[in-house]
């Protein structure tokens, strides 16, 4: 077993050393048998690659039936549909029919695109279900070309989709967020590097890659996005989505990780252009004490001058070694394993 204990932190410029350790139970004492060591090399502006292109915060006063883009300006307004509802700060689905519309061309002009938004799904919703749709239908209601991202699909796995004329890819994962709430997604589009991505709260929920009929990403200008609808499919069978959305959020670019990590942080009231200076650091043991073969992934942030609580994991620039492999081990990312 082993229990947290730090016993020293030296801090180097531009580099910083935390040590934590690690401890086993005696009836009588604890001796310290290795040493957790998390190295930190932190940027002071990292995040880079990307432009905010359009934002929707939802907070128009209630009873309102557009919604504005702080990012875009007034040609990118949305509307709603159906008993869509705005309550002050959130985007309101009902599930039967409700649904919000953006203007055409809001995806097909990019070379990369991000798409982000904070959400909470009722888990009333049946499979299939899309939190967004972009791209056009055939004469049977089926979807034709399109981008869409799904949260709760077929055998409770998330799902994001891009089909052209030419492909038909998507990058999945198990494990449906239906029912969740306070859920953030950040998705990344990047035809360039053949990459479909997307990540949940701090955590990469799938791996960068693509599978699909054809497993290259084709460019976004394959879309027609005449209709690109918020909580509705482009396949006029699935059902509309039964939640609410908080924020969405589109980039010209591959939002990098150090962002996401950031706008976690910040939470979808709020857009922390630039970080600031890293002030301090929290390294926390969520599991303890930890018996052998049990792991625990270590939580590891930092308060900067303009967010705090950001995932230093996440964000870059820290990673983690063991003074004793034969104690414990740790991936670079955090993972301890208890070994003896």
């Amino acid at each position: 077993m082993f229990s947290e204990g730090m016993n020293g932190t030296i801090w180097r410029n531009p580099e910083h050393t935390m040590e934590q350790g690690i401890m086993r139970k005696h009836p009588h004492n604890r001796l310290i048998l290795g040493t957790l060591t998390v190295l930190l090399a932190i940027a002071a502006a990292k995040t880079s690659g990307q432009t905010l292109a359009h934002r929707y915060s939802f907070n128009e006063p209630v009873g309102a039936l557009t919604f504005t883009d702080s990012a875009g300006g007034a040609a990118w307004e949305g509307e709603l549909h159906g008993a869509a509802y705005l309550d002050g700060s959130q985007l309101q689905l009902d599930g039967f029919g409700s649904f919000g519309a953006l203007p055409a061309g809001i995806a097909s002009g990019y070379g990369k695109i991000t798409i982000e938004f904070w959400a909470s799904f009722s888990d009333a919703n049946p499979v299939w279900t899309r939190v967004f749709a972009f791209g056009s239908q055939d004469g049977a209601g089926n979807m034709a070309t399109g981008l869409d991202y799904c949260h709760y699909a077929g055998g409770n796995w998330q799902n994001l989709g891009l089909r052209t004329t030419a492909a038909n890819v998507w990058a999945n994962n198990p494990g449906g967020l239906n029912g969740q709430t306070d859920v953030h997604v950040t998705i990344v589009v990047d035809p360039d590097s053949d990459l479909m991505y997307y990540y949940n709260g701090t955590a990469i929920a799938s791996n960068p890659g693509v599978n699909g009929d054809n497993g290259q990403v084709p460019p976004l200008s394959g879309i027609n996005d005449a209709l690109c609808l918020i909580g509705k499919s482009l396949y006029e069978v699935d059902a509309t989505l039964l939640g609410s959305i908080d924020e969405f959020r589109l980039y010209d670019g591959a939002v990098d990780s150090a962002r996401v990590a950031i706008n976690d942080a910040a939470g979808p009231d709020q857009y922390v252009a630039d970080a600031g200076a890293l002030q301090s650091v929290q390294l926390t043991s969520p599991v303890n004490p930890l018996s052998v073969n049990q792991e625990s992934q270590q939580l590891f942030t930092g308060d900067f001058a303009n967010v705090t609580g950001v995932n230093l994991i996440l964000y870059g620039g820290a990673s983690f070694q063991s003074s004793d492999s034969n104690v414990l081990t740790v991936t670079p990312g955090g993972l301890v394993k208890a070994v003896a």
